[in-house]
């Protein structure tokens, strides 16, 4: 497994932090049709969404190829739960 240095911890949660900012900003805009400015602090970020994003990825760190296999199977199963098409009500 790969060693992650706390730089690289440093730099998602800004870039996650960014990004919340971007989406948050961009998503109030729009429903209020003028530019919102989301950030409360002297910066285009949202700690919140950095935090969330580190915890996440703190938490799944060691089971990340254990999760895909895990949402693809869930996947799958949940394709096999839904009818697609139903012939029932034909008359044949």
């Amino acid at each position: 497994m790969i060693k992650i240095e706390w730089a690289q911890w440093t730099l998602y949660f800004f870039l996650y932090a960014f990004a919340g900012w971007i989406w948050e900003s961009a998503y109030v805009s729009v429903l209020s049709q003028q530019w919102v400015n989301r950030g409360f602090l002297h910066g285009p970020f949202i700690p919140i969404y950095g935090f969330g994003a580190l915890l996440i990825l703190m938490m799944t760190y060691e089971q990340l190829p254990d999760l895909w296999h895990t949402f693809a199977a869930l996947a799958e199963w949940r394709s096999y739960q839904n009818t697609l098409w139903d012939f029932r009500a034909l008359f044949f």
